[in-house]
């Protein structure tokens, strides 16, 4: 149907309110910095610092994390690289590039309202109560839970150009293809857009001809080609179409990758409840929202929370042809859910994961904003809504203030449970960061007590004791932890290295030669299990210095130049060694020769210091 220019300016005016609505809700997120999942997906990962890699980013997935992470979110990683060569590495465009994702994506769903038949005031309100809300606030202001607005959007991009595609504009199958390829590209959830396209086909019109299946076929086949192209590569590169969900075993829990099937079935069932409530009443919001799992699935929290969502799914869908718009939300919302519903992960729930599921909810509220509004007398139908969004908007700009820095947003999560392992974790190591080490000791150390299996909280220990006072005892401490961490998973090199560093200490503080000579046997066995670093040769050259012993750690220095692990750091203790050695001539060579090759590297600068004074210029 045609709009006189009128309607047309009244329609583009308020769109424009809802995309402002989400840019001034969100505009504290442009304050914030990188936190959490941020750090080892975009601010140390090399593989997005570089424009270089935009092609190889749709062929190699190792480049998604420095952790080590392999995930296939080649479009996902464009957008860091192109924020990243926009701000050299400042978190502002990557900030802003979430806020207007997500101002984008609540604009696009005032439209698909708008088309779905929702009367023009409740669907601005649907979509402003969307742009607003507070639980969107982990997707919006977390730079790596980009792939859930990204995906987000691309499904909603998708879904509006089917209606365009529908009413007789043909053009709009491109954009079917477009939203097909940011959401697989963006996220595994992508994967499930034809099951929504054909639910809102179903739902909205429902083919009943020949013709009409005919030209419902033809609406699938592109969405259906993306997706299926997306599951071969993704089969190609990463061995696995899919997730597996069976065979998973295991007595933690806690680890989604011995988290069985039924396990986290019967946690989902009794959790989802109170994610529901956030959704209507946004509080007690955290990046660690507390979980209890549960595996009978006769408990009766199970019970109560599967018959709750039993029964909001079928007031939803009752009635379905006459309120399509309802039923299609109540769709929405389950199908981008059902993922992470389904699939045991680390963190079975997360808010960010929230903000797909919310867009459907917020489907769902059109229509009943809209009698609710008619119920009003025309002043209140004004004025009270104003409120709760209002209230929404201020929550949403307190709640991205969190997210300034790692030690609010973990003193927010421990604020909201204290008792929460990975909360103690997040703030004594963002404590840690800081070489705060004697305020971080204790939340690392509680959050090993609370969950002894937690070999991140646990490593980071370690790592903080090492640096405290040697007079207080802290190496013996470190050591009784490292040894723990090395039973729990003996063939991590990283962790041989700690409990190698943590004998070294102890030997230094005591001057026990046994605590030395198991040190450098403990580093060197890294090399039967991992390939060689310089830091193994490093700390074992450290041992052999400790015991008086010159030539030995000179030939630990070579052996490792020999396997061609030759760093700055490495040749400037080499050169230490050599002028102890009474060998100042080769010991200068080797300083010029390091500064020569890394003239801004902290370690050979503070070298040429204590040698000559003050680096060359």
């Amino acid at each position: 149907m045609t709009k006189n220019p009128v309607e047309r300016r009244a329609e583009i005016t308020t769109a424009l309110f809802v995309f402002f609505a989400a840019c001034m809700a969100y505009a504290a997120a442009l304050t914030g910095t990188f936190v959490y999942d941020d750090i080892h997906s975009v601010a140390s990962n090399e593989g997005v610092q570089s424009l270089s890699n935009l092609l190889r980013f749709f062929v190699d997935p190792t480049l998604f994390s420095s952790a080590g992470n392999v995930m296939y979110r080649p479009v996902l990683l464009c957008t860091f690289a192109v924020d990243h060569a926009l701000g050299a590495g400042s978190p502002v465009p990557f900030k802003l590039t979430n806020v207007l994702l997500h101002a984008a994506t609540a604009t696009l769903l005032f439209g698909w309202l708008r088309h779905a038949g929702a009367a023009r005031t409740s669907a601005a309100l649907a979509a402003a109560f969307f742009a607003v809300h507070p639980l969107a606030s982990e997707a919006v202001n977390m730079v790596s839970a980009r792939s859930e607005l990204l995906s987000t959007l691309g499904l909603t991009v998708a879904l509006r150009s089917q209606q365009e595609w529908r009413a007789g504009r043909g053009g709009f199958a491109l954009g079917v293809v477009l939203g097909a390829v940011l959401a697989c590209g963006s996220k595994e959830t992508g994967a499930l857009l034809p099951v929504l396209l054909m639910a809102q086909e179903w739902v909205f019109a429902r083919p009943r001809s020949r013709d009409a299946w005919r030209s419902w076929i033809v609406r699938m086949v592109p969405a259906v080609l993306v997706v299926g192209c997306y599951l071969v590569v993704r089969k190609a590169l990463l061995g696995h179409a899919t997730a597996v969900l069976l065979g998973r075993t295991g007595s933690d829990p806690m680890y989604g990758s011995t988290r069985d099937l039924l396990t986290q079935l019967c946690t989902m069932a009794a959790a989802l409840p109170g994610v529901l409530m956030q959704a209507i009443w946004p509080v007690g919001l955290t990046l660690d929202p507390a979980v209890v799992y549960y595996r009978d699935p006769w408990a009766g929290p199970v019970l109560l929370g599967a018959l709750s969502l039993v029964l909001l799914t079928a007031l939803g869908m009752r009635r379905m042809h006459e309120r399509p718009i309802a039923a299609f939300g109540v769709v929405v919302a389950w199908t981008i859910a059902l993922p992470w519903i389904v699939i045991p992960l680390n963190l079975p729930l997360s808010e960010h994961r929230c903000y797909g599921p919310l867009l459907g909810l917020s489907m769902l509220a059109a229509p009943q904003l809209e009698r609710w509004l008619q119920r009003l007398p025309v002043g209140a139908a004004r004025l009270l809504p104003a409120v709760p969004l209002i209230a929404c908007m201020v929550c949403a700009s307190v709640r991205s203030l969190d997210y300034g820095s790692e030690s609010t947003i973990w003193a927010s999560a421990l604020r909201q449970n204290p008792h929460s392992f990975r909360a103690n974790w997040g703030y004594g190591a963002a404590r840690q960061q800081l070489g705060l080490y004697a305020e971080a000791e204790p939340y690392l150390a509680r959050s090993v007590a609370i969950y002894p299996a937690f070999r991140t909280a646990r490593r980071s220990w370690v790592e903080c004791m090492l640096q405290m006072p040697a007079q207080d005892g802290w190496p013996f401490r470190a050591l009784i932890a490292a040894e723990e961490l090395t039973r729990q998973k003996d063939d991590d090199p990283y962790y041989r290295i700690l409990h190698a560093n943590a004998l070294l200490q102890c030997g230094i503080a005591s001057g026990d030669r046994g605590y030395l000579e198991r040190a450098e046997e403990q580093a060197l066995s890294c090399l039967a299990i991992a390939p060689p670093k310089a830091l193994v040769y490093r700390v074992a050259a450290r041992c052999r210095q400790e015991l008086a012993d010159l030539p030995g750690a000179l030939a630990h220095y070579d052996a490792a130049l020999q396997r061609q692990l030759d760093f700055p750091s490495l040749r400037v203790e080499r050169a230490d060694v050599l002028r102890a050695m009474g060998r100042a001539q080769e010991a200068d060579r080797e300083l010029k020769a390091a500064f020569a090759r890394a003239p801004m590297d902290q370690s050979v600068r503070a070298a040429f210091e204590r040698r000559y004074a003050s680096p060359p210029r």
